[in-house]
């Protein structure tokens, strides 16, 4: 049992083992990149290879891989004009980095709880499983970019009290 006075958890998902728990977005969504590099290859396929990966025969690497701090995956997401991952870490990356992003869905229930709450509102784009496996083909050509914002900063705390969600669009 952890004793403290208050849990904070990314995705209404975790809520399930922390019901107390405060619904917050993950701090590098506060990150406001000044000016974006430009990318230097049109579209980038990170999938996760290990037991939660589900989609690792349509090929790619698993940026944890070759990330193993926030620093890299920014460097490696701006690599890219377009990104098509089932890690959320490397999402938000490329869309703090102004990158078109396709997240897709995970072993857990996770990815798709972090879209709905947070990711979707931020112009990332959600691809279904049963939609990858129809296609049969390389996960790239499903896409269609879509606009989104440029800026994700967030300035202060929540205050929020327990069961609530934080949004990071109500602060300036």
């Amino acid at each position: 049992n952890l004793r403290a006075r208050r849990f904070h958890v990314r995705d209404r998902v975790s809520l399930a083992h922390r019901a107390d728990a405060i619904v917050m977005p993950d701090l590098i969504l506060g990150l406001e990149v000044a000016v974006p590099r430009e990318p230097e290859e049109e579209r980038g396929v990170w999938l996760r290879c290990d037991q939660l990966g589900r989609f690792a025969r349509y090929g790619g690497e698993d940026p944890d891989d070759v990330c193993s701090t926030a620093a890299e995956y920014l460097a490696v997401a701006a690599r890219y004009r377009a990104i098509v991952t089932d890690r959320p870490e490397f999402a938000m990356a490329g869309l703090v980095q102004g990158r078109d992003v396709t997240l897709l869905p995970g072993a857990t229930g996770v990815n798709r709880s972090l879209w709905e709450t947070w990711l979707d509102d931020l112009g990332c784009h959600w691809l279904d499983a049963h939609d990858v496996i129809e296609a049969d083909e390389s996960i790239s050509s499903t896409l269609a970019p879509r606009d989104r914002p440029t800026s994700f900063a967030a300035s202060n705390g929540s205050g929020l009290a327990t069961g609530q969600t934080f949004d990071p669009r109500g602060l300036q």
